[in-house]
């Protein structure tokens, strides 16, 4: 009895044990099938997403051959542009690109100069138009200053005046034109002072310039030499005591002794000099006193009615009238100022200030005379 008892519990443990095992192969038949079920969900998605992979590709390739066309068009393009007739052959060739690149750098040269040609014509263009120089006759004539003659350019530059340089026109080429310009100035300057009688006596002109350096002594010193040709005797009186320079012209020149007469005498800050040609020159030296009131003096009045007996033409070179009163009061001894202007450097605004101002203290003619002869303003005073 208690045997059968045991066999009979073993065999109960035996079949819960199976009925265990059951559950639990029944729990994993289960989730295989669900893993089955899974595994067939997502073999069924496969199909759609190589159709999605194929228009992927399909479009990639289409991109891809795209890209390759336009490159190849851009190859061709640079190519056609540098005026080659074959495509992307000829930029292979070893030796070409380096002719291209030579050509390149001539262009830039030539463009580089033909830029600054332009660029320096548009400029003397502006300055033309913008710089208020005197341009001519015509911007004398509109101050109400009749022109006695313009000195025309050196065609010879060796001639030019500058510093160290005083060169005499009639001397240098008596038959050219810038002689004839003084010649002709010449002409019209007597003409004005004497009319058609000669024996009028002597005749004063003064003259005088806005700035230093715009050919005042140079026009005084060739008129001089113009009119000791033709036999008049001519004196030169230089009241530029700042700068004077009219000496420098003439290479010989003689000094004068002092006169024992007083009346005649030379005035303690003038030198006389005898340059020959029928031309003298009195310069001023520099004083300690007012050359302005010394100027102005009942001495210096009697000086040069005294000096009018011993010659036909006193030519007065004066300072710049910027900044001195010496060619106002020059203007009390003359019968004719004369403004001497530069056509590049003497500004317009300039000579019409200086041509009131004259016109207002003056009442005898004021002339000009416009210089063409030089540009180097400042260079020296002349």
């Amino acid at each position: 009895m208690i045997q059968n008892r045991a066999q009979a519990r073993t065999v109960d443990t035996v079949i819960v044990g199976g009925k265990i095992k059951q559950k639990t192969l029944h729990g994993e038949v289960g989730a295989g099938l669900e893993t089955l079920k899974s595994q067939r969900q997502d073999f069924e998605k496969i199909p759609e997403k190589m159709q999605k992979l194929a228009e992927l590709k399909r479009n990639t390739d289409i991109t891809q051959k795209l890209y390759s066309e336009l490159q190849t068009k851009l190859q061709e393009t640079e190519v056609r542009e540098a005026g080659q007739k074959n495509n992307l052959v000829v930029v292979v060739e070893p030796d070409m690109p380096k002719k291209a690149e030579g050509l390149k750098l001539f262009e830039r040269i030539l463009a580089a100069f033909v830029l600054g040609l332009v660029g320096a014509f548009g400029i003397l263009v502006a300055w033309y138009f913008f710089v208020p120089t005197l341009r001519g006759k015509l911007d004398l004539n509109q101050f109400n200053l009749d022109c006695l003659g313009e000195i025309p350019r050196y065609r010879d530059s060796s001639f030019l005046p500058s510093r160290g340089r005083y060169p005499l026109v009639l001397d240098a080429d008596p038959e050219g034109a810038e002689a004839n310009a003084f010649k002709n100035l010449r002409f019209r300057f007597a003409r004005i002072l004497t009319g058609n009688n000669p024996d009028c006596g002597c005749q004063v002109a003064a003259f005088f310039s806005v700035n230093s350096g715009e050919g005042k002594t140079f026009t005084v010193a060739n008129l001089a030499l113009a009119l000791s040709g033709i036999g008049q005797r001519v004196l030169l009186l230089d009241l530029d005591y700042l700068n004077p320079e009219l000496d420098k012209y003439f290479s010989n020149f003689q000094k004068v002794d002092r006169d024992s007469d007083s009346e005649n005498s030379i005035p303690t800050p003038f030198e006389h000099l005898k340059l020959g040609r029928n031309i003298e020159l009195i310069r001023s030296i520099r004083t300690e006193h007012s050359f302005s009131d010394f100027l102005e003096s009942a001495y210096f009045q009697r000086f040069m009615e005294g000096l009018k007996s011993k010659y036909d033409f006193i030519l007065i070179d004066t300072p710049a009238i910027k900044g001195n009163f010496e060619a106002v009061v020059a203007s009390r001894y003359s019968q004719l100022m004369v403004l001497v202007a530069n056509h590049r450097t003497t500004f317009r605004e300039d000579v019409w200030r200086t041509a009131q101002n004259m016109q207002e203290v003056y009442a005898g003619r004021v002339c000009a005379v416009l210089n063409c002869a030089y540009d180097e303003i400042r260079l020296r005073g002349a």
